[in-house]
């Protein structure tokens, strides 16, 4: 079964030294997760980082989360939005005048 996301947050935190005080305990404080676990998992995720990481956590409503590169984060909601509209009705409409147009 797959978890149902709580919310998703972007940050840029100090690779290697994010501590739980503010940015982080503002922006992720009322997800409800552990801050200084967060902090802790970051920090070890970030140890091959330098300078400042612009990263995407999601937020899963048994409160685990994913920690994500901007990178991998922009391609996750590429992919959640192409396929919001791959699924749509006005798409497929619009994809069969499409492939009828280039039929003829």
């Amino acid at each position: 079964m797959q978890k149902e996301i709580k919310c998703e947050v972007m940050l840029t935190l100090p690779a290697k030294s994010a501590m739980p005080k503010p940015p982080v305990s503002t922006v992720l404080g009322p997800s409800g997760i552990n801050i200084t676990k967060f902090c802790n998992d970051f920090n070890e995720w970030s140890k091959n980082y330098e300078g400042n990481i612009e990263i995407g956590v999601i937020i899963y409503d048994d409160l685990s989360y994913n920690i994500l590169t901007k990178k991998q984060y922009t391609e996750y909601k590429q992919e959640q939005l192409d396929e919001i509209i791959s699924s749509s009705k006005l798409y497929k409409e619009f994809k069969e005048d499409e492939d009828r147009k280039f039929c003829r």
